[in-house]
């Protein structure tokens, strides 16, 4: 009786992991939650540790990830500033590192839409920011493009079509990141990350293999994702880019500027993060130059370039060893250039 029982109620926390595991908007609750926790038996080692050690448990680039930006002196605030963007920012939004802001509304590009209501009393700015691994699949096709800022009550039809309702009922039932998923929340635990490290160190030192989620610069000093350095992927550094495509992201930012400019926004901007691996390069794979052919373009955009400045330092001055993301002097270097604008 005893052994049926716990049969059942294993069975049951297996179920239950699973449908958490099928949840989008569940994962990310849970997600966030064990990132920011400091229980050494519940948080999640993947945010504090960096994306990439997690992906590979290589203890060479087990990094203490965090951001120190500098706050700004203000002598008044009279910007209400609303960022669409990605994991680069999902994190860090405190108003006071930015110039001149009194209020600040950040939507991810991967939730839903944010119904927002513009006030008329102050200069209402809007960034976008995304990184450049994901830039050409949100410039892609207008009528998948995402508004994720909207009108109060006016939420797009879109959002209720039928077309919408299977896509949500697909991802729930077929996630495409369910393995992922199972992974975070069976085994990603502190007790299990020294014993993973022990097994990925050996691997490399010995048989020079590695997690296939990330690639090795060429000489071992910062680790990239696999997606971005894939020849055979939009999300790669590598993978050539068509005039023909260049002349489609161009006029979809036209479109998405018209629409947020006749919502009532005074100023856009626009900035593409770069892959660290366009910084560096890859073995001798040929950069596609996808952030220099964007910016080379007309578009009604203000556009706040970092690559530039990027490729005139080392990659490690302006991102981590171990993480996807920038450091702190990357951070830094774009709000020095955001707020530069938001002040003009």
């Amino acid at each position: 009786m005893a052994k049926k029982i716990i049969s059942w109620v294993v069975l049951s926390v297996l179920i239950l992991i699973f449908i958490v595991s099928s949840s989008s908007s569940w994962m990310k609750k849970i997600t966030e939650q064990r990132w920011k926790s400091n229980n050494k038996i519940w948080r999640s080692d993947g945010f504090r540790y960096g994306d990439l050690f997690y992906m590979s448990f290589l203890s060479n680039y087990k990094i203490d990830k965090s951001w120190n930006p500098k706050r700004v002196k203000k002598d008044s605030s009279f910007i209400d500033l609303y960022i669409i963007g990605d994991s680069y920012l999902k994190y860090i939004t405190d108003k006071n590192i930015f110039a001149g802001v009194d209020n600040l509304m950040f939507v991810d590009w991967r939730y839903e839409p944010m119904e927002i209501s513009l006030r008329k009393n102050k200069k209402n700015i809007l960034i976008f920011e995304t990184t450049e691994r994901h830039f050409r699949e949100r410039f892609h096709d207008t009528s998948n493009f995402k508004f994720q800022f909207v009108a109060k009550n006016k939420r797009p039809a879109s959002l209720y079509s039928f077309n919408e309702i299977i896509r949500i009922v697909n991802q729930f039932l077929f996630n495409k990141n369910i393995n992922q998923n199972l992974e975070f929340n069976l085994f990603d635990y502190p007790i299990f990350t020294k014993i993973k490290s022990i097994k990925a160190d050996f691997n490399e030192s010995v048989f020079s293999r590695h997690s296939p989620e990330v690639s090795m610069a060429d000489d071992k000093s910062i680790l990239f994702l696999s997606t971005t350095t894939d020849t055979t992927v939009t999300t790669s550094s590598f993978n050539s880019v068509s005039e023909k495509e260049m002349d489609q992201i161009r006029m979809i930012a036209d479109v998405v500027f018209q629409h947020y400019k006749n919502f009532g926004f005074e100023k856009i901007l626009f900035s593409v993060i770069p892959n660290p691996v366009s910084i560096t390069g890859y073995k001798n794979y040929t950069y596609n130059n996808l952030i220099p052919l964007f910016e080379n373009q007309k578009v009604n955009f203000t556009l706040v370039d970092l690559y530039n400045d990027y490729s005139k330092k080392p990659v490690l001055n302006n991102y981590f060893a171990g993480d996807s993301h920038w450091n702190t002097n990357g951070l830094q270097l774009w709000l020095d250039k955001i707020n530069a604008e938001l002040l003009k």
